[in-house]
């Protein structure tokens, strides 16, 4: 079987100007249907979600969305057992052999803290066996999305942030000097 879902958003956490963290442009399922009769795990072939847009902001105090969103994810979540329970009671288990993410960008605003504000494409990325043979909870697979687009999101920024700063020591050393500036920073890791 197979489903899509088109037009997903995630709202922003309180404290953020930007309507959403995150959009995904298309969520395609391939559900292994023989799975779901059994439940012990549903087995899910492959997720693609196409599309993703990440809005990486930051409020005044220097704190991400994205890092909030990953924080409240892995302290749990707000859904009911009767939402992610089979009949009989027991949590839906999914096991997800392929989670693709596909044509993603990102959209930083640092503007809060008197950073710039960026655009850049976000690369493709594939987790495997997301669940294991046991499976995992639907609110632990929203976990392990929502960590992996905070964290792609989260290297872009530091990419572009990188980028930037080479960009300043170009255009105000320049040289010889400026090499030796960029070495020190990659010595301790900026």
């Amino acid at each position: 079987g197979r489903a899509s879902v088109f037009g997903l958003s995630v709202a922003n956490p309180p404290g953020y100007q930007g309507a959403h963290a995150f959009t995904l442009g298309e969520v395609t399922v391939d559900i292994d249907v023989a799975s779901l009769e059994e439940q012990s795990p549903i087995v899910l072939d492959e997720i693609t979600i196409g599309m993703p847009a990440v809005f990486y902001e930051m409020n005044a105090s220097g704190k991400a969305n994205v890092d909030v969103l990953r924080e409240n994810a892995s302290s749990g979540s707000s859904s009911s057992a009767e939402e992610t329970s089979d009949p009989a009671g027991e949590p839906i288990r999914l096991r997800i052999r392929s989670l693709r993410f596909e044509e993603g960008q990102i959209s930083a605003n640092a503007r809060a803290i008197g950073g710039p504000e960026i655009d850049a494409k976000i690369g493709r990325a594939e987790l495997t066996d997301v669940g294991g043979a046991a499976g995992a909870t639907p609110d632990e697979i929203g976990v392990v999305i929502v960590k992996q687009l905070g964290g792609q999101a989260a290297d872009a920024v530091k990419d572009m942030g990188r980028k930037e700063l080479d960009k300043v020591i170009d255009d105000n050393i320049g040289g010889e000097e400026g090499e030796a500036v960029k070495g020190l920073l990659d010595r301790f890791g900026r």
